[in-house]
């Protein structure tokens, strides 16, 4: 499975190379380390590597709704401190 994930990133990474501005690349990067992270969810830079491909994908597309609800899912909450 490892090996996959590899491949799909290699694509995603080259798909980026050829066009930057693709939000379809940023998304799928996105959710290749998601699925990664949800699988090993003690590799914390997996979720950070996830979110901050979905959110330049929402930087160039906003019409994605169900990117961000996935976005606000698994962005962690700060725990506010007790007044």
């Amino acid at each position: 499975a490892q090996q996959q994930y590899e491949k799909a990133l290699s694509a995603y990474e080259k798909a980026i190379e050829i066009d930057s501005t693709s939000p379809a690349a940023w998304r799928g990067r996105g959710y290749t380390f998601m699925t990664q992270f949800i699988q090993n969810p003690e590799q914390l830079d997996l979720r950070t590597n996830a979110l901050d491909s979905w959110n330049r994908s929402l930087d160039l597309n906003a019409n994605q709704p169900k990117l961000r609800r996935l976005v606000q899912k698994y962005t962690p909450r700060r725990n506010l401190p007790e007044l």
